[in-house]
Parts: C-alpha cells; sequence; structure tokens
C-alpha cells in the first residue's frame, strides 16, 4: 500500500508519510478487529497523534480536519449511544484519529463508504450463514476499509 501511495504522490512528504503510518495503523486495525472485536487503545492514541501531526503539516486546513475530527468523534458517540452497544467505544476514538485526516469536507463521503462497506459484508455474511442475525460483527474494519479507499 505504501509503495502505491509513494507512487502516485510521487514525491515523500512529511504528510504523505504519516499517512503511510496511519494505514498501516488501519491495516492492523482490520485484522485485530474482524478476530479480536477490539481495538486497541494504542492504535485509537496513534491515529490522534498523527492526525495531530497530518493536520500540523496541512496548516492552511487546520479548522477543516479539526472540524472533522470533532465531528466524527461525535457522530460516532452517538451512534454507540443510540445502538445499543452495538457499536463499541474503540470504533468511536478511532474515528476522531480518521476524521483528523479527512476533514469536516470529507466526513460525509467516509461515512457514506464505511456503512455501505459494512452492510453489504454483513448482507453477504447473513445470506451465506457465515454469521446469524445475534452475531456481533466488527465495523472497525470497515471504518478502516473506508478511509484506504479515500486514499487510492
Amino acid at each position: 500500500f505504501w509503495g502505491y501511495l509513494l507512487h502516485k504522490h510521487g514525491t515523500v512528504t512529511p504528510g504523505l508519510f504519516i499517512i503511510c503510518l496511519a494505514s498501516t495503523i488501519l491495516i492492523s486495525t482490520i485484522f485485530v478487529d474482524y478476530r479480536h472485536y477490539i481495538i486497541p487503545n494504542g492504535y485509537s492514541l496513534l491515529m490522534l497523534l498523527l492526525g495531530v501531526g497530518y493536520m500540523l503539516t496541512h496548516i492552511d486546513q487546520w479548522k477543516n480536519l479539526l472540524l472533522g475530527g470533532i465531528v466524527a468523534f461525535l457522530i460516532f458517540l452517538l451512534l454507540m449511544v443510540f445502538s445499543g452497544g452495538n457499536l463499541g467505544g474503540g470504533d468511536v476514538k478511532l474515528s476522531a484519529g480518521i476524521g483528523l485526516f479527512i476533514g469536516l469536507k470529507g466526513l460525509m463521503m467516509y461515512l457514506m463508504l464505511a456503512f455501505l462497506f459494512g452492510a453489504f459484508t454483513s448482507l453477504a455474511l447473513l445470506m451465506l450463514k457465515i454469521k446469524d442475525r445475534k452475531d456481533n460483527i466488527p465495523f472497525g474494519p470497515y471504518m478502516s476499509i473506508a478511509f484506504l479507499y479515500i486514499l487510492l
């Protein structure tokens, strides 16, 4: 993935290096959350720190990026409260870090992609009888995939 991003952008900048590090954390999140139903606090903290670093490398967009982090956090917090525990705290914390990268302007596209990826995959898992309606399906992988898709 790093190779693709470096080829796409041509020049290594501090912002691109930070995005590459964030993509590594999110790729790991896909596997950890899918297998263990948890997003480690360290992953969320690293995403927050990298998001702040990214914001500092794009200082002309700092308001948009900061608002993206705050609004993403609040949306996922509300979803957690109203989902009856189906969305976890790890998803909420991770959303803040991701929001710092995509900003308020990209947030709607990101949310749409994350929920579409999650819905289609969940539907396929149910139809193939890999999961049933009572099984939990982690959302962190779809949050991560949506972010990585936006990077492409």
